[in-house]
């Protein structure tokens, strides 16, 4: 990814907070800053998203759900007989209409972030269950 310079002034109490979170994330001082605007801009950009931390980084989120990925994992496209007004189009999940459109529009935004995480989760679990059948297939025989 190609970059640009930027130089901007900010407050002494804004970059001791900005350098503290640098540290505890184990990143650089500009390296938190592009990131931080980076995950503003898409906030902007994506009303309803929020980055949230996780064993593989930040992640996209709804702000009152689930990462993204987990809800365009289950509803990769929107199906239009369902009633955006009814939880129960949706059935058993815990997110509603309103909440699969946001992630869907975050999707079309970022395929291929959403994509990866999904591919990386589903290989997780087939590897947990392999392990899984290894130990348990043994001791069914």
């Amino acid at each position: 990814m190609t970059s640009r310079h930027l130089s901007l002034r900010i407050s002494q109490d804004s970059y001791q907070k900005l350098d503290a979170l640098a540290h505890k994330e184990r990143e650089s001082v500009s390296e938190t800053a592009r990131r931080l605007i980076e995950e503003g801009r898409r906030m902007d950009e994506h009303p309803g998203v929020v980055f949230r931390p996780g064993f593989l980084g930040r992640r996209a989120a709804l702000a009152d759900g689930p990462q993204i990925w987990k809800i365009i994992d289950v509803f990769p496209a929107w199906d239009n007989t369902w009633d955006i007004k009814s939880s129960e189009t949706l059935g058993a999940t815990s997110v509603n209409a309103w909440q699969v459109m946001i992630a869907q529009r975050y999707y079309q935004s970022y395929p291929e972030e959403i994509d990866e995480l999904i591919r990386l989760n589903r290989e997780a679990a087939d590897e947990a269950y392999a392990e899984w059948l290894q130990v348990h297939g043994a001791t069914t025989r």
